[in-house]
Protein backbone atom coordinates (compact mmCIF):
# COMPACT_ATOMS: atom_id res chain seq x y z
CA UNK A 1 0.00 0.00 0.00
CA UNK A 2 2.92 2.20 0.71
CA UNK A 3 4.90 1.59 -2.66
CA UNK A 4 1.73 2.18 -4.62
CA UNK A 5 0.80 5.45 -3.03
CA UNK A 6 3.95 6.76 -4.42
CA UNK A 7 3.97 5.21 -7.46
CA UNK A 8 1.67 2.46 -8.91
CA UNK A 9 3.85 1.20 -11.99
CA UNK A 10 7.68 1.59 -9.89
CA UNK A 11 9.56 -1.29 -9.93
CA UNK A 12 9.71 -1.16 -5.91
CA UNK A 13 5.42 -1.37 -5.98
CA UNK A 14 5.83 -4.76 -8.48
CA UNK A 15 8.38 -6.38 -6.76
CA UNK A 16 5.85 -5.78 -3.37
CA UNK A 17 2.84 -7.20 -4.44
CA UNK A 18 4.99 -10.04 -6.48
CA UNK A 19 6.31 -10.62 -2.97
CA UNK A 20 2.85 -10.32 -1.03
CA UNK A 21 1.21 -12.77 -3.61
CA UNK A 22 4.10 -15.12 -3.02
CA UNK A 23 3.41 -15.10 0.79
CA UNK A 24 -0.37 -15.69 0.38
CA UNK A 25 0.14 -18.77 -1.76
CA UNK A 26 2.66 -19.78 0.64
CA UNK A 27 -0.05 -19.55 3.60
CA UNK A 28 -2.58 -20.96 1.49
CA UNK A 29 -0.27 -24.06 0.92
CA UNK A 30 0.51 -24.51 4.65
CA UNK A 31 -3.14 -23.60 6.33
CA UNK A 32 -5.56 -25.27 3.43
CA UNK A 33 -7.42 -22.12 2.61
CA UNK A 34 -7.32 -18.53 1.53
CA UNK A 35 -5.34 -15.66 3.80
CA UNK A 36 -7.89 -13.20 5.29
CA UNK A 37 -6.56 -10.32 6.98
CA UNK A 38 -7.35 -10.11 10.90
CA UNK A 39 -8.61 -13.53 10.69
CA UNK A 40 -5.47 -15.34 9.88
CA UNK A 41 -4.42 -18.21 12.56
CA UNK A 42 -1.86 -20.78 12.37
CA UNK A 43 -2.69 -24.39 11.37
CA UNK A 44 -3.42 -26.59 14.22
CA UNK A 45 -1.26 -29.34 14.47
CA UNK A 46 -2.29 -31.76 17.12
CA UNK A 47 0.66 -32.51 19.63
CA UNK A 48 1.46 -34.50 22.61
CA UNK A 49 2.15 -32.52 25.67
CA UNK A 50 5.77 -33.02 26.82
CA UNK A 51 5.84 -33.68 30.13
CA UNK A 52 3.29 -36.98 28.70
CA UNK A 53 6.31 -38.03 26.70
CA UNK A 54 8.53 -37.41 29.53
CA UNK A 55 6.55 -39.34 31.62
CA UNK A 56 6.25 -42.30 29.25
CA UNK A 57 9.65 -42.71 28.67
CA UNK A 58 10.50 -42.66 32.73
CA UNK A 59 7.64 -45.68 32.62
CA UNK A 60 9.48 -47.41 30.35
CA UNK A 61 12.98 -46.90 32.16
CA UNK A 62 11.35 -47.81 35.44
CA UNK A 63 9.37 -50.94 33.52
CA UNK A 64 13.36 -52.29 32.56
CA UNK A 65 14.75 -51.80 35.72
CA UNK A 66 11.50 -53.68 37.78
CA UNK A 67 12.17 -56.98 35.46
CA UNK A 68 16.42 -56.59 36.20
CA UNK A 69 15.71 -56.99 39.92
CA UNK A 70 12.49 -59.11 39.66
CA UNK A 71 15.05 -61.13 37.44
CA UNK A 72 17.67 -61.15 40.04
CA UNK A 73 15.20 -61.60 43.23
CA UNK A 74 11.48 -60.83 42.98
CA UNK A 75 11.03 -60.63 46.61
CA UNK A 76 14.26 -58.49 47.32
CA UNK A 77 13.49 -55.08 48.69
CA UNK A 78 14.88 -53.80 45.55
CA UNK A 79 12.76 -55.01 43.33
CA UNK A 80 9.68 -53.92 46.11
CA UNK A 81 10.85 -50.54 45.64
CA UNK A 82 10.81 -50.64 41.38
CA UNK A 83 7.70 -52.09 41.40
CA UNK A 84 6.36 -49.08 43.68
CA UNK A 85 7.98 -46.38 41.87
CA UNK A 86 6.67 -48.11 38.58
CA UNK A 87 2.89 -48.34 39.99
CA UNK A 88 3.18 -44.25 41.32
CA UNK A 89 4.11 -43.13 37.55
CA UNK A 90 1.84 -44.97 36.02
CA UNK A 91 -0.67 -43.44 38.15
CA UNK A 92 0.81 -39.87 37.51
CA UNK A 93 0.23 -40.90 33.94
CA UNK A 94 -3.51 -41.73 34.44
CA UNK A 95 -4.22 -38.63 36.33
CA UNK A 96 -2.10 -36.49 33.87
CA UNK A 97 -4.18 -38.36 30.51
CA UNK A 98 -7.44 -39.98 32.28
CA UNK A 99 -5.97 -43.13 30.83
CA UNK A 100 -4.31 -45.89 31.41
CA UNK A 101 -0.58 -46.74 30.56
CA UNK A 102 0.13 -49.26 27.95
CA UNK A 103 3.58 -50.33 26.83
CA UNK A 104 3.83 -49.28 22.96
CA UNK A 105 0.80 -46.60 22.77
CA UNK A 106 1.41 -43.24 21.30
CA UNK A 107 0.66 -41.17 24.40
CA UNK A 108 -3.01 -39.03 23.64
CA UNK A 109 -2.69 -35.43 22.56
CA UNK A 110 -4.06 -32.79 24.55
CA UNK A 111 -6.92 -32.63 22.90
CA UNK A 112 -7.75 -36.38 23.77
CA UNK A 113 -6.04 -36.00 27.00
CA UNK A 114 -9.08 -33.27 27.82
CA UNK A 115 -11.71 -35.70 26.76
CA UNK A 116 -11.21 -38.17 28.88
CA UNK A 117 -13.69 -37.63 31.88
CA UNK A 118 -15.05 -40.66 31.59
CA UNK A 119 -12.04 -42.48 32.74
CA UNK A 120 -11.20 -39.99 34.91
CA UNK A 121 -15.09 -40.66 36.33
CA UNK A 122 -14.65 -44.48 36.81
CA UNK A 123 -11.75 -44.04 38.76
CA UNK A 124 -12.83 -41.73 41.30
CA UNK A 125 -16.27 -43.76 41.49
CA UNK A 126 -14.16 -46.69 42.30
CA UNK A 127 -12.16 -45.24 44.78
CA UNK A 128 -15.61 -43.62 46.27
CA UNK A 129 -16.31 -47.25 46.50
CA UNK A 130 -13.52 -48.36 48.46
CA UNK A 131 -13.19 -45.35 51.08
CA UNK A 132 -17.26 -46.50 51.88
CA UNK A 133 -16.23 -49.18 52.57
CA UNK A 134 -13.51 -47.88 54.72
CA UNK A 135 -15.69 -45.85 56.93
CA UNK A 136 -18.25 -48.71 57.34
CA UNK A 137 -15.06 -50.08 59.10
CA UNK A 138 -14.50 -47.53 60.63
CA UNK A 139 -17.67 -46.50 62.30
CA UNK A 140 -18.24 -50.26 63.15
CA UNK A 141 -15.16 -49.88 65.44
CA UNK A 142 -15.86 -46.52 66.61
CA UNK A 143 -18.23 -44.05 64.90
CA UNK A 144 -17.19 -40.94 67.03
CA UNK A 145 -13.36 -41.72 66.44
CA UNK A 146 -10.97 -39.05 64.67
CA UNK A 147 -10.15 -42.02 62.56
CA UNK A 148 -14.02 -42.34 61.15
CA UNK A 149 -14.27 -38.59 61.41
CA UNK A 150 -11.36 -38.52 58.95
CA UNK A 151 -12.72 -41.54 56.61
CA UNK A 152 -15.92 -39.43 56.10
CA UNK A 153 -14.23 -36.22 55.54
CA UNK A 154 -11.95 -37.48 52.84
CA UNK A 155 -15.51 -39.65 51.30
CA UNK A 156 -17.66 -36.18 51.20
CA UNK A 157 -14.33 -34.79 49.51
CA UNK A 158 -13.97 -37.46 47.23
CA UNK A 159 -18.51 -37.75 46.20
CA UNK A 160 -17.81 -33.91 45.49
CA UNK A 161 -15.06 -34.11 43.36
CA UNK A 162 -17.10 -36.57 41.70
CA UNK A 163 -20.45 -34.52 41.02
CA UNK A 164 -17.59 -31.71 39.64
CA UNK A 165 -16.13 -33.96 37.13
CA UNK A 166 -19.61 -35.79 36.31
CA UNK A 167 -22.50 -32.82 36.68
CA UNK A 168 -24.54 -35.34 38.90
CA UNK A 169 -24.19 -36.95 42.43
CA UNK A 170 -22.84 -39.96 43.20
CA UNK A 171 -24.89 -43.25 44.01
CA UNK A 172 -23.95 -46.25 44.67
CA UNK A 173 -24.24 -48.96 41.71
CA UNK A 174 -24.87 -46.83 39.46
CA UNK A 175 -21.68 -46.41 37.35
CA UNK A 176 -20.70 -43.03 35.59
CA UNK A 177 -21.67 -43.43 31.58
CA UNK A 178 -18.73 -43.99 29.51
CA UNK A 179 -17.07 -46.19 31.90
CA UNK A 180 -14.64 -49.08 30.65
CA UNK A 181 -14.99 -52.97 31.29
CA UNK A 182 -12.81 -53.07 34.16
CA UNK A 183 -11.40 -56.55 32.12
CA UNK A 184 -11.21 -55.59 29.20
CA UNK A 185 -8.39 -53.65 28.51
CA UNK A 186 -6.39 -55.03 31.64
CA UNK A 187 -3.00 -56.49 30.01
CA UNK A 188 -0.54 -59.57 32.10
CA UNK A 189 1.98 -56.73 32.96
CA UNK A 190 -0.61 -54.76 34.79
CA UNK A 191 -2.04 -57.93 36.59
CA UNK A 192 1.38 -58.69 37.57
CA UNK A 193 1.97 -55.67 38.66
CA UNK A 194 -0.64 -55.20 40.52
CA UNK A 195 -0.28 -58.82 42.40
CA UNK A 196 3.59 -58.17 43.44
CA UNK A 197 2.48 -54.89 44.63
CA UNK A 198 -0.47 -56.96 46.92
CA UNK A 199 2.05 -59.38 48.00
CA UNK A 200 4.35 -56.46 49.20
CA UNK A 201 2.09 -55.08 50.89
CA UNK A 202 0.58 -58.21 52.96
CA UNK A 203 4.22 -58.32 54.01
CA UNK A 204 3.57 -54.86 55.61
CA UNK A 205 0.91 -55.88 57.20
CA UNK A 206 2.01 -58.75 59.32
CA UNK A 207 5.23 -56.49 59.89
CA UNK A 208 2.84 -53.95 61.48
CA UNK A 209 0.44 -56.32 63.19
CA UNK A 210 3.22 -58.16 64.87
CA UNK A 211 4.20 -54.77 66.51
CA UNK A 212 0.80 -53.98 67.60
CA UNK A 213 -1.92 -54.89 65.27
CA UNK A 214 -4.13 -51.58 66.52
CA UNK A 215 -1.60 -49.20 65.96
CA UNK A 216 -3.07 -46.80 63.15
CA UNK A 217 0.22 -47.73 61.40
CA UNK A 218 -1.34 -51.58 61.35
CA UNK A 219 -5.21 -50.50 60.40
CA UNK A 220 -3.24 -48.07 57.43
CA UNK A 221 -1.94 -51.12 55.97
CA UNK A 222 -4.96 -53.22 56.36
CA UNK A 223 -7.20 -50.87 54.48
CA UNK A 224 -4.61 -50.23 51.75
CA UNK A 225 -4.33 -54.08 51.25
CA UNK A 226 -8.16 -54.38 50.85
CA UNK A 227 -8.18 -51.63 48.53
CA UNK A 228 -5.63 -53.24 46.29
CA UNK A 229 -6.88 -56.72 46.48
CA UNK A 230 -10.77 -54.50 45.11
CA UNK A 231 -9.02 -53.15 41.82
CA UNK A 232 -7.16 -56.33 41.16
CA UNK A 233 -10.22 -57.58 41.30
CA UNK A 234 -11.81 -55.35 39.20
CA UNK A 235 -9.18 -55.12 36.97
CA UNK A 236 -8.67 -59.22 36.52
CA UNK A 237 -12.37 -60.40 37.01
CA UNK A 238 -10.99 -62.53 40.14
CA UNK A 239 -10.11 -62.92 43.46
CA UNK A 240 -6.44 -62.37 44.36
CA UNK A 241 -4.62 -65.73 45.73
CA UNK A 242 -1.38 -66.20 47.09
CA UNK A 243 0.78 -68.19 45.04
Amino acid sequence: RSEKAKDPKSALTKAAIAKLLDLKKQYKEKAGKDYVPEAASAPSVAKVPSDVQALCSEIEAQGELTRQEKAKDAKSAAAKAAIAKLLELKQNYKEITGLDYKPGQTPPTKSQASASTPSNASALYAEIEAQGDLVRSEKAKDAKSEASKTAIAKLLELKKQYKEITGQDYKPGQKPEGSPSNTADVTSDDAATLYDQIHAQGELVRSEKAKDAKSEASKAAIAKLLELKKLYKEKTGHDYKPK
